[in-house]
């Protein structure tokens, strides 16, 4: 039937799609989160923080891990949390790390309860800062330190750290693409994200416009063949054998 011959092409379209560089999205995000706290004579603290990232990266590009702080609790003295930060670095097979930091400028206020906006660690990542030639791969390690300012109430009306120790949040794979543009365009701000974001936008549209292709032609396709199909003709006769009425006896 046409319509099936309509989806038959969407799905064929979609096939496609799919060997299309950045037609979709990346590899899932990997997720997930840790806790901490702290408990003395002043009180108790206790945090959780959640995490994502993408376990894999072609580069050169700027690399995110986002985070958001939870206040579980907090107890005694301990108030609110003032500002806190994040220290990444990730640890390479070649033997080199490189490093991320982020840290409100800003004061803070969470209570119990309350969770920051999404925290995003920005590392910038090529084939030197890591230690590969270019077209290489490397696997890393990603550990994170967290360091949570909170302020303490009367008497003692002052802000310390509850700090939670290092945490291991995953492994990711760094593949490097070799250098084919010129020296201008490797060198860009970003390590050349810019240029590879717009190929990948061409790509997307591209991969979209063969889908949208598809199903306008199929949907054509069963428009005309429906316009040339006969129409049926009912028992007795149709509107076109029907005679006129005869007046009178005849």
């Amino acid at each position: 039937m046409p319509v099936r011959k309509a989806l038959s092409l969407a799905v064929l379209s979609l096939f496609l799609l799919s060997g299309v560089p950045g037609a979709f999205s990346q590899a899932a995000l990997q997720t997930g989160s840790y806790m901490g706290g702290a408990s003395d004579q002043n009180g108790t603290s206790s945090f959780t923080v959640q995490y994502s990232y993408s376990p894999q990266i072609v580069g050169p590009q700027k690399y995110n891990i986002s985070m958001i702080l939870n206040v579980n609790s907090l107890t005694g003295q301990r108030l609110n949390v003032y500002t806190f930060g994040y220290a990444v670095q990730i640890y390479w097979s070649t033997g080199l790390d490189t490093q991320g930091h982020y840290q409100y400028n800003v004061v803070k206020y969470l209570y119990p309860g309350a969770h920051s906006p999404v925290a995003n660690v920005t590392i910038p990542l090529n084939d030197s800062d890591i230690g590969i030639q270019p077209g290489a791969k490397a696997t890393g390690t990603i550990t994170v330190n967290t360091v949570i300012q909170v302020y303490y109430g009367p008497p003692v009306n002052f802000y310390f750290a509850d700090t939670i120790p290092q945490q291991t949040l995953g492994n990711v794979t760094f593949s490097d693409k070799a250098t084919t543009t010129t020296s201008t365009t490797a060198t860009t701000s970003g390590g050349g994200t810019a240029p590879q974001q717009g190929s990948r936008t061409i790509y997307t549209f591209l991969g979209a416009g063969i889908i949208v292709v598809a199903v306008v032609a199929g949907v054509a396709y069963s428009l005309m063949q429906r316009s040339k199909a006969p129409r049926p003709v009912a028992a007795g006769g149709g509107p076109g054998d029907s005679k006129p009425a005869q007046s009178g006896n005849g």
